[in-house]
């Protein structure tokens, strides 16, 4: 009878040490996310901010809410990328039109096309900021809750 009830108090406290690691994991996660999150930056180079979504992308997460978090940032910001090299096509396409007499109409159409493209980009990136600030603010009050809990 000892050794069973040795034993399940042995059970129970792994499996508090486990719930311990895995809040202790998430809280990690939390932090790594928020961190990487603030370090995205719109008005940065086009490679840099290529870069810095890339390493978003890369940050291992297993909580549900903290992958949609992550998710709809990168689409925010992926959507911003996208539509700033929209413009930068549309501009290149003006400036040809503009210096290239034969081929003016065919270039300004494709600028034409280009600042469409980069409107609709635009606006479905507008959205999933709107979303990804909502989601990066519960993660932050998530965080400022368990580091009080502490």
């Amino acid at each position: 009878m000892r050794i069973w009830l040795s034993s399940m108090a042995l059970v129970g406290l792994a499996a508090a040490c486990g719930s311990g690691a895995k809040k202790q994991r998430e809280q990690e996660e939390r932090a790594a996310l928020i961190y990487a999150l603030a370090r995205l930056d719109p008005s940065a180079p086009a490679k840099q901010r290529a870069e810095m979504i890339q390493a978003v992308r890369k940050i291992d997460l297993t909580d549900k809410e903290m992958i949609a978090t992550r998710d709809v940032c990168l689409d925010a910001h992926q959507g911003l990328l996208d539509a700033h090299l929209l413009q930068a096509e549309a501009r290149k396409a003006f400036m040809e039109a503009k210096s290239d007499d034969e081929h003016r109409t065919s270039h300004a159409a494709h600028a034409q096309e280009a600042l469409d493209a980069s409107s609709k980009t635009l606006a479905s990136a507008r959205t999933s900021l709107d979303a990804c600030q909502n989601h990066t603010r519960t993660l932050v009050r998530g965080n400022a809750a368990s580091t009080t809990e502490r």
